[in-house]
């Protein structure tokens, strides 16, 4: 038994440091992609969003922490950004041509909502019969299935009310502004 305790904490150890690396990766990769420190962040703002999904999913269905929640919030951290990526993008889109923060925002976000929907609906649908499984492996598909729904769930609607007004208040900071508003 005891060996197997060892072998459970070194598996959760290298699971934590697997998701300490890919928010790192996820954020450097973005800053190099946007040319900017400010913006990654704004983007990577979702993750927290997403995790209170996840935790109130586990609690939902019954779940607890282990190695299969843990290796779905991994994978979290890739469908998170997305949507603020697409939401964000295109609002940076309509500034580069001139367009005053506030109105760029509000042409973006309806322009992207759908495309937001869907694909996360398609995530949801596509999960859910993973969900209703009760023995053997297929509790842990469940348990992953499980964090995933409710974290992207929650991250959805978070993304499409909370993530523009972030944007809105970290913009003030930023080095970069845009010719219609200098």
């Amino acid at each position: 038994m005891g060996s197997d305790a060892e072998d459970q904490i070194e598996a959760y150890q290298a699971i934590s440091v697997a998701l300490v690396q890919a928010v790192i990766l996820t954020y450097m990769l973005l800053a190099a992609l946007l040319g900017s420190y400010l913006y990654p962040f704004t983007i990577m703002l979702t993750l927290p969003l997403g995790f209170v999904g996840a935790v109130v999913s586990m609690s939902i269905f019954g779940m607890t922490i282990n190695i299969f929640s843990l290796l779905a919030l991994i994978m979290l951290i890739g469908i998170v950004v997305n949507d603020a990526i697409l939401l964000l993008a295109q609002t940076h889109i309509f500034r580069q041509r001139g367009m005053p923060i506030k109105e760029a925002l509000l042409k973006a976000c309806p322009l992207k909502l759908r495309t937001i929907i869907m694909t996360n609906l398609t995530i949801i649908i596509s999960m859910f019969p993973q969900t209703l499984g009760d023995r053997g492996v297929a509790v842990m598909r469940a348990t992953l299935a499980g964090v995933e729904i409710g974290a992207i769930i929650i991250q959805t609607i978070c993304t499409l009310t909370i993530i523009p007004v972030l944007y809105m208040i970290l913009d003030r900071f930023s080095v970069r502004k845009y010719d219609a508003e200098a």
